[in-house]
Order: C-alpha cells, then structure tokens, then sequence
C-alpha cells in the first residue's frame, strides 16, 4: 500500500502542473500571503516551527520531498502541539502515510478559506477498497474539518506556488463511515437516532458497511406522520425497537457499494428485508420512493449515500398503516379483493369502518377454492335476492369476532362470531381454525396481526362454512370414513407439492361427486379406452415401500391397470366393481421389476371402453386408514371364526384376546415358538377366483415379517413387514398366491423366522 500511493502521490505532483505564474503580480492575485518570495508548500514546512512534527513525519514517509513539486495542494498542518498529544507510535509506515495523506488535498487551485464551502472533499488517502478517503468541512462559524479539527488563528492560509497551507490545532484521523456522517448538519437527526439506537458502536466497527443516509428534511417528514399517528414529537419518543429497525433497514452489511454500482440492485439489509434501487430511485416497503442525493461518502469501514427518505422497512410500515387506515382499506391495501367484494355486495362496509373486529380473511385463492366446491352458488354475482345477500353477510360475520385479538392472544378455546356461531382455535400447531359442524374442514392463519385503525387482519387459507349454511351454499359434506394415514402421499384433495401430471387424460382436480375422503377426488375419462393417468415428481425410493395405493370408483364397473417406473411389462390390473368404492394395494414387487428410483406412476383403462371415467382418491404408498377397515366379501374371522371352519395344530392361537384389537371386541393373538409356524385356518366352501385379495389385519410390537399361503401353494408365499406397534390392513393379490387353484382349503399367515417365540395379532381376515 505504502509504494502504491506514493507512487500515486508523486505523479499527481509531476503531471498535473495547474498554474502558471508570469509575474509577481499574478502570484500576489492567487496566494496573497506569499508576499515577492516564490515558496512550495515544503518551503512552508521549512520555515514553520510550530509544525515541525508534520515535517518529520512527512521525511518520515517519504512525503516531504514531494512538496515542492508543481501540483497543486491543499495541506492542512497539524501543530507541534496536536502531534504531541496524538499517539502515533504504534503505526507501522504505510498506516502513517495514509494519516498524512488523510491530511492533503489534491485540487486544481488553492483552497484558501474564502472558497472553502460546507460539504465534502477526497482526500489523498486511502479508505475501504482504496477508494479516497472523505473530508467534511463546515464553514459554519468556527470552521471545522471532520467535526473536531479547527484552524490555528493567524496561521491560515499560508499560499505557496504549489498550493496552500491550512495550520489547524488537531490530527486529522481517518474517519469510519460513521465519522463523516456525524459532524454534518444536515445529518444531525440521523446522527441523533444512531446514538439513541445504540448503533454508533457497530457502524464504526470492521464493517464494511454501505449505509443509504437521509437528511434531516426526511426526519422532519417523518416525525410529522409519526407525531399526526402516533404523538411520537422526537427521535426519543419512538420506541427503541421501531427505532432500530428503521435505522437497520438503512445499512447493509458487508459491501462498500459505490454509486456507479448501486443501480439495479437488490439490497438486503441488517434489519432482514430487501429493498430496490433503480438509478437513484429507492423502492422500499411504504407507497413512496426515495432519491438518492449525496453519492460515495467514503469511510474507512464503509460508504455512505444521502438520500431525501426514511425508508421503511414492511414491518414498520404496517404498523403505520394499521394507525392510519380503517380494515375496509387494509384489505385492499393488502389484495384482499374477494373478501372486500364480497363485503361491499353484503353491506358490510359501514361494520368494517366503524366497529372494533378481528377478521378471519380468507385470501383470493380459498374464495376461488370455495365456487368450485359449493353446488348453489359460481361466483360472487350470483347472489342476487335478498335471501342469498343475508347468506352472504352471514358468511363473511362468521369470519368476524368482536373487539381486537391479536394472534399471540388466541389460545386452544371457541370463539362466537359476529353471525352468532362459534369457531374452534387450535394452536398446537400454529393456529387452526374449525367451524363446529361436523366434519367440517379446518383453516390454517397464515399472515397474521395486519393491523387497521379499528382492528386486526389474520390471513386463512379457506372459507370457514357454519352450520346454518352449508346446505344453503350447496358445500359438499367431506367423506370422513376410513380417513387414510400415508407412508408417502401422493394426492389427497391435493396433489402433492412439486409433483406433475401427463397429458394422456384431462383429469378433473375439483370432482366433489363422488368422493372416497376429504372434498375432492380425481375425475378421469379415458377417451379410446386405454390411456393412463399419468404422475411423477416425487424423490423417493419405491423400495422402501410395500404397496403403491389408490381408491377408485366406477359408475358401471371397470379394470385398470398399475403401472410403476414405466415397468408395462410389470402391469398389474384390478377390477373395479360398479359402483363402490375399491381400496387397491399393489404390491411393490409385482410391479416395480426391480426398480428403485419413484419416476411415474400411471393408472390406466385396461377394459379398452371408449369413453370409460373413474374417478381416484387416496394415492400413495403404503396407505392405511385408521378409523375403519376395509369391509369383508366373506369373512373368516371377525371377533370369531366363521361358522364351520377349523384351526390348524401348529399354533396355540388365542381367539379371546382383547388387546390390541383392530375392530370390535377380539382379536386373534398367536406365538410362532420356532419363529416358523404358522396361523392355519380351513373349512370355507368358496371359490378363491371369485375374489381379488385375501384380507386381513395384523400387529407386531416389535415389529416382524409374515407370510400369507393359500390353498397350501407354499412356493407362491408373499411375505409382508409388519411395522412396529401400529395396525396394518393388508390385501394380498389372489393373483399372487393361489397359483391358478380355485377351491379353498386353507389359509396360512406363518412367521418367517424373525425371532422365536414371536407374537402377532390377526384381525378381520376374509376375502374381497
């Protein structure tokens, strides 16, 4: 560093040669106090000796030499005295040159004190990036040079050929970012809020900082609104966290961005939020821009530029606006414009600007979610009679309470509405919000405590429907038997996050008509009879599954087909009876052949009927449904064995047990001594080929593997983990097991030599 600006500093002193003197009366016009001896500013030093310190610290660094050279400067001479009371000892060379050159201006002319002028200069030493250095002056009286520096009286402008010499009564030291903001007047409430904040400290630490600086005309816009909302008069009155937060979003940690580079970027600040500067135009989070209207005030931690605004940040900003603006205007400010329309249609208006509430909002999307659903009503404009307007307002009271609850003073309780019915909170797990109708879906609060002039704003993902009409509205009653607990989900009501669907069929993702669970399922018309409904998107492993699940529906009965990982050799299909609906397992390792990573699942017409519809529900891996088990065609044991049948003699199995139990009173608990026997039960007359799986439920504590033999087709045995302390429902493919035979003889559920001694527990085993 120190070669470099040496260097810098001598080729300024050789080349740019400003003025040039042809008579003493020129000279006695630009430097007035050199009198008939032509001196250089190190003539100056020579003859000085109340700034002999300068000279010697000027040989020191090699500077001195330099000054008789014919560019032009402005130095500024600290005395004897100032270098005595300055510690210098511990610089290292090069930080004692740019000290020195923290003193020195290079200019075209002499800056003798009548032109010096209120702002700032560069100095010829080096701050972040090794960009020059910043200097203040103010010409106020005293004169000051970065706010604690002041001219010796009668040692002031000391004209030499080469520029002029200011004898000033300190060292000049180099400044942070901080240091040049503070003694400028104009930035004096900027200077007042970072010392109320506490943020002096950190602003003059390593940085870098880049800091966008309003003036003081900004602080008196500001405290006029805060003062008009607020009764905040001074920068003391604002709160400390306000205070700071505004202060924050100026700063921006780590970067000395110079002017030419600011344009067009994004800027995120110490305070968390962004903001956006195009050209010298600053879009923050409030309705107006500000201007950049100072540029590259450069410290030696950081840069500064002024600018005509306090920005502020959204969270500053909201709370100005919640004291400003009633929640009619709040929910346009904010893009509510369904629920505001829908306000406005209902006569709402005059309660929404007067009355203290806490409005439950549902946003744009759920209202869009809503007119899909519900049967009586497609948009807004169809409420048209008086009766639907009166529907209409009592929908939108149930999403209103009286008085202001802000989200940290919800708790787990009901709340009575504005329409008179209550809605459940539950916030377990953030904050829920459920009509108490049965069955009904919940709403999740997304952005919460949007304040107004007269309330409080809690955003909901979905249109909360009361008792007193949903048959009104026509909302469909969600299906709540045999609700599915997934291993993987891939689409129930929703199709999962970031997974896609092929273009063979047009599936319709708003069917509520029929509906195995929840509101929606999948409607899907194959048009030749044989295309597929398509999926894929998700990252996972399909081996580490058991089966890949749907339910599906037919009107007049159907077969399609499963089709994994693009494996259509692999396909597996199943005859979907008319009308009802059929939960299908498939096993993984009928279809996957082998393959691991999930790329596609395709359910497709395999009947080959132009124009056949299914409709889909329940997609995933390893579903299980925990409030109902699938119901039996014929059953072998529910509580008791069927009538007539018998046990085999390899177990000891316990038919009375009553706990755990799957369904009803008994379960059937059954130790395998070796860990290979098996559960062995006969004496049905039926025709396996009749059915599509052989069902049952069974639980482990500690989790094991068994393994299903129909008819005694032990080569053809199909094993199944049984997960640890939970239930499964399993359907075994006939296909799989019973190896072409037709009559029954016997089942076996055996173990498969896990442990010794293993226990399971065999509930609901038939067939479908």
């Amino acid at each position: 560093m120190k070669h470099i600006y040496k260097s810098f500093f001598k080729y300024f002193l050789a080349v740019l040669t400003v003025v040039s003197f042809s008579s003493c009366n020129n000279d006695d016009d630009l430097y007035p106090s050199l009198g008939n001896e032509i001196k250089s500013i190190s003539d100056i030093l020579d003859e000085t000796a109340e700034i002999s310190a300068l000279k010697g610290a000027l040989e020191q660094a090699g500077l001195y030499a330099t000054l008789k050279d014919n560019t032009t400067f402005t130095l500024f001479a600290p005395t004897n005295t100032a270098f005595g009371g300055a510690d210098l000892s511990g610089l290292s060379d090069d930080e004692l040159e740019n000290l020195l050159l923290n003193h020195v201006w290079n200019t075209s002319t002499a800056d003798f004190s009548k032109n010096l002028q209120t702002g700032y200069r560069n100095t010829m030493a080096a701050g972040y990036d090794g960009n020059n250095l910043s200097f203040f002056v103010n010409t106020s009286d005293p004169i000051t040079f970065n706010g604690g520096v002041s001219p010796v009286s009668g040692m002031f402008d000391k004209g030499a050929i080469n520029g002029v010499v200011h004898v000033v009564d300190g060292v000049i030291d180099l400044p942070t970012v901080v240091d040049l903001i503070a003694p400028n007047p104009e930035y004096s409430s900027l200077a007042a809020a970072l010392a109320n904040a506490d943020l002096v400290d950190t602003l003059k630490g390593d940085g870098p900082f880049t800091i966008f600086a309003p003036d003081n005309a900004a602080f008196d816009v500001l405290m006029t609104q805060l003062n008009d909302i607020f009764g905040w008069a001074t920068i003391e009155d604002i709160p400390s966290e306000v205070l700071t937060a505004v202060l924050q979003y100026h700063v921006i940690e780590g970067i000395n961005t110079i002017s030419d580079e600011v344009s067009g970027k994004t800027f995120n600040s110490m305070q968390g939020e962004p903001f956006l500067v195009t050209g010298t135009t600053i879009d923050d989070a409030s309705y107006t821009n500000g201007e950049i209207n100072l540029l590259d005030v450069q410290g030696t931690n950081g840069i500064a530029h002024g600018t005509d605004k306090v920005l502020l940040p959204d969270a500053v900003f909201q709370q100005v606006l919640s004291a400003t603006l009633p929640l009619n205007e709040r929910l346009a400010d904010k893009g509510y414009s369904s629920f505001l329309a829908a306000a406005e249609l209902a006569g709402l208006t005059d309660m929404l600007t007067q009355d203290q509430l806490t409005a439950f909002v549902p946003n744009n999307a759920a209202f869009d979610v809503l007119f899909l659903i519900i049967e009586n009503f497609d948009s807004l404009s169809d409420f048209d009679t008086p009766e639907e307007i009166d529907a209409l307002r009592a929908l939108l009271e149930y999403h209103l309470t009286a008085g202001i609850t802000m989200s940290n003073q919800l708790s787990n309780t009901a709340l009575t509405t504005v329409q008179g019915e209550d809605i459940t909170v539950d916030i377990s797990n953030g904050v829920s919000l459920t009509p108490t109708r049965e069955n009904a879906p919940a709403a999740i609060v997304g952005m919460a405590d949007i304040g107004a002039s007269n309330g409080v704003i809690h955003e909901i993902d979905n249109v909360l429907i009361p008792e007193g009409l949903a048959e009104a509205l026509g909302y469909p009653e969600p299906i709540t038997d045999g609700q599915p607990v997934y291993g993987f989900e891939i689409y129930d009501d929703a199709l999962r996050e970031g997974m896609w669907v092929g273009g063979w069929t047009a599936p319709d993702f708003s069917n509520t008509d029929p509906v195995k669970s929840g509101v929606y399922s999948i409607g899907v018309t194959f048009p030749n009879g044989d295309e597929g409904w398509q999926v894929g998107g998700a990252s996972l492993n399909v081996q580490d599954y058991s089966f890949v699940n749907a339910s599906i529906y037919s009107e007049t009965g159907t077969t399609v087909g499963f089709v994994l990982n693009e494996q259509w050799g692999s396909t597996f299909n199943v005859e979907i009876p008319a009308g009802e609906w059929t939960e299908v397992a498939v096993p993984i390792s009928s279809v996957a052949n082998g393959t691991t990573t999930f790329t596609q699942l395709v359910i497709r017409g395999a009947a080959g009927t132009p124009g056949d519809t299914i409709y889909i529900d329940e997609v995933g891996f390893d579903v299980t449904f925990v409030s109902s088990v699938p119901s039996l065609a014929v059953e072998v044991y529910t509580d008791a064995l069927a009538d007539g049948m018998w046990v085999g003699g390899w177990t000891t199995p316990d038919f009375l047990n009553t706990d755990p139990v799957r369904e009803g009173i008994y379960s059937s608990a059954v130790t395998f001594p070796n860990g290979d026997e098996g559960w062995q039960v006969g004496g049905l007359a039926l025709n396996v080929q009749d059915y599509d799986f052989v069902n049952a439920s069974i639980y482990s504590e500690l989790g094991t593997t068994v393994g299903f033999v129909l008819n005694e087709q032990w080569g053809s045995t199909y094993n199944v983990e049984i997960p640890a302390g939970e239930w499964l429902d399993i359907a075994v493919p006939i296909s799989q097991v019973a190896n072409g035979t037709e009559a029954f003889s016997q089942l076996v559920i055996r173990g498969t030599g896990v442990r010794t001694n293993d226990t399971v527990f065999i509930d609901n085993v038939g067939f479908n």
